[in-house]
């Protein structure tokens, strides 16, 4: 995350395995596409649109191997 963020990120650690990150992005595909990319090691909790936008593409993709 510091690579991708910087060493003004904040991060808190909740325990060995888990972290939360709070930064301002500007959402566009780009970020979509590397959020995408952390597939189930990442939880989205806000902001709601976008929770909602990744949900709706996770079950477009879904879909495709059913």
């Amino acid at each position: 995350m510091i690579d991708k963020f910087g060493l003004d990120a904040d991060i808190k650690k909740v325990d060995e395995d888990t972290f939360v990150l709070i930064t301002k992005v500007i959402v566009e595909e780009g970020f979509v596409k590397w959020l995408q990319g952390l597939g189930s090691k990442a939880k989205l909790i806000s902001p709601p649109t976008l929770v909602q936008q990744m949900k709706e593409e996770v079950e477009k993709m879904n879909h495709l191997f059913l």
